[in-house]
């Protein structure tokens, strides 16, 4: 589970419960959330907290749910299939709590057999 790291978890929760999410990010963009978390992650990874459960897999859990492609991320998965981004942030925090809270591990076979959705 990605609560492992609870480092993370903790910037994420205070993104989410802050009542401008553009304090942290410049404005309620989810491209700048997704710019954000990889380089609070790559900071982490820098001072050597790398034993844990990144987001890295999240862009693959994202796709499957929206049976779409993984491709260009995450932030544009779910900017795809929301209607705007006030409901795309909305939608960020509903899935990453399942992800965070699921054993997730990415089916490679389906994704070479299968491919991408287009």
């Amino acid at each position: 589970m990605i609560k492992n790291n609870k480092i993370l978890y903790d910037m994420i929760k205070k993104i989410e419960i802050a009542k401008s999410p553009a304090m942290y990010l410049g404005k309620l963009s989810l491209v700048y959330l997704q710019i954000y978390l990889s380089g609070f992650e790559k900071a982490q990874n820098e001072l050597g907290y790398n034993d844990f459960r990144s987001l890295s897999n999240f862009s693959f859990f994202v796709a499957e749910y929206f049976q779409d492609s993984p491709n260009p991320g995450w932030a544009n998965v779910i900017l795809r299939n929301t209607n705007d981004e006030n409901e795309a942030f909305e939608t960020f925090f509903e899935l990453y709590h399942k992800y965070a809270n699921s054993d997730y591990i990415i089916d490679l076979e389906k994704w070479i057999t299968e491919g991408f959705k287009v």
